[in-house]
């Protein structure tokens, strides 16, 4: 056995499971101004009513109608603090930490869960997605929840793990859009058992009920809230995510780099390099005992799911925050794999290289952690911007502004005294009266000028520089 294979394996389930449950919650209260489409979804909490949010949202945005609610709930019982808009996100990323440790450790091999737990604790894409009002921690739930019930439920009859299935698919499926996929990979890892000839008629009958469960709850998603959020801005937005058949001599091509950047966004910021162990990992899954094939159909089906989807153009598969739900799977294959070629690597001196080479591949995502966690995430001083404008600010004094941000962060002004502009665009708002106008402009480049044209009997008299953001006084 190898040095590296050594250094790897002392690194403990239980330090990485404190790691990732600490760097969560270091995210998460460091309270980071809210971004743009967060901003929008946040917009669609605090103004829609709750039955408003199973039909189309606000600002092109896209939710789980259960999601939503629970949030609004939140936000009705605690304020609407970022800190409370952020707490289900947090809590739900905390517990699918939890739960994937477990996971890992009872399906695992100790030195594959150990590195499967690591790669899970330091995912940069999953601690973004912790300390952020969108429904993405709570996919990564759902992806890790199902497969813990599924190896739970393993050795009980097919009628009591399918019957646990019929109660909780509904709930989850209108909490995740993506639970869809994860509940039709435990239907693929129950259909064994379902051919099998032990399977007695209440097994079948269970067994069916838990496919009329997800299938009725989907159908309804999709015909209902899926169907009225989707809207021709996100169509175009995600158009890349898709095959392109025009040329579908590539698409064979595609689906390699597509699949390797997926495991790129699960392991930053080099992960799509190891994309060979995934697939090493994938077939030491298949290839063992019925455990580990159960294991398989109930993580990889879903990844597969996806993949079809995206084929029919239907749901994106990139590297992208839609595919968080996957990470997991990333992290459990990649893990399988990296114990099957350290093996390997163990079994000739030739190969001591190579192990050290897959080693120090392994430390870069904790590295590229500990990085984000020392440098402040460069982002648009939003929060800083609102605090000077309600300070400065006099009563009856417009307030225009080109990001969403400020829907959230200027909410205390009246709806008439502010105004928002997006996409780039300039020009005329309507009859501007008062003695003041403040203009806030956020951009990544800093303008030279003022970008908006400002009525002729106005003048800019004040400039204040805030990060990605400037915010100008006109006067009359």
């Amino acid at each position: 056995m190898t040095a590296p294979f050594l250094i790897v394996f002392r690194i403990s389930l239980r330090f990485s499971l404190f790691l990732g449950l600490f760097l969560r919650a270091w995210h998460y209260f460091r309270t980071l101004s809210v971004w743009q489409d967060e901003a929008a979804l946040i917009h669609n909490v605090l103004q829609l009513k709750s039955s408003e949010m199973f039909g189309p949202l606000l600002l092109d945005q896209a939710a789980p109608p259960l999601f939503l609610l629970l949030i609004r709930t939140v936000v009705h019982s605690f304020g609407d603090s970022v800190l409370v808009l952020r707490l289900v996100p947090f809590i739900s990323a905390c517990m699918a930490m939890i739960l994937f440790t477990d996971l890992c450790r009872r399906s695992l091999r100790v030195e594959a869960a150990r590195i499967a737990v690591l790669l899970f604790a330091v995912s940069d894409s999953l601690l973004w997605h912790a300390s952020e009002l969108k429904p993405y921690s709570s996919d990564v739930l759902m992806a890790v929840l199902v497969p813990w019930l599924v190896m739970r439920t393993n050795r009980f009859s097919i009628s009591h793990s399918a019957g646990v299935g019929i109660l909780l698919a509904p709930l989850c499926i209108w909490f995740s859009f993506p639970a869809c996929f994860v509940f039709g990979g435990w239907l693929v890892a129950l259909l064994p058992r379902f051919l099998s000839s032990s399977a007695c008629a209440r097994d079948r009958v269970a067994y069916l009920g838990f496919v009329l469960s997800v299938s009725i709850s989907f159908i309804l998603l999709a015909l209902g809230p899926i169907h009225e959020q989707r809207t021709g801005e996100l169509v175009d937005y995600w158009k890349s995510a898709f095959p392109d058949w025009q040329k579908p001599w590539f698409v064979p091509l595609w689906i390699l780099l597509q699949t390797a950047e997926v495991i790129r966004y699960a392991i930053m910021p080099w992960g799509n390099f190891l994309a060979p162990l995934f697939a090493v990992g994938a077939w030491q899954l298949w290839r063992r005992d019925a455990q580990f094939r159960t294991l398989f159909l109930a993580i990889l089906m879903p990844m597969l799911a996806v993949l079809v989807a995206s084929l029919l153009g239907k749901y994106p598969y990139s590297a992208s925050r839609l595919e968080a739900f996957l990470i997991g799977t990333v992290c459990i294959t990649m893990g399988v794999g990296f114990v099957a070629v350290l093996e390997w690597c163990a079994q000739a001196r030739i190969r001591h290289g190579l192990a050290w080479f897959m080693v120090l591949w392994l430390v870069a995502p904790c590295g590229f952690a500990i990085y984000q966690l020392l440098v402040p995430t460069v982002r648009p001083a939003s929060d800083d911007v609102a605090k000077y404008i309600l300070q400065e600010r006099k009563p009856g004094e417009l307030v225009l502004s080109n990001h969403w941000d400020y829907l959230y962060y200027l909410r205390a002004i009246p709806p008439e005294e502010k105004h928002f502009w997006f996409g780039g665009r300039t020009g005329s708002w309507g009859t501007i009266s008062g003695q003041r106008v403040w203009i806030i402009h956020t951009n990544s480049i800093r303008p030279t000028k003022c970008p908006v044209e400002v009525p002729r009997e106005y003048t800019i008299t004040r400039e204040i520089h805030f990060t990605m953001t400037t915010c100008y006084l006109a006067e009359r």
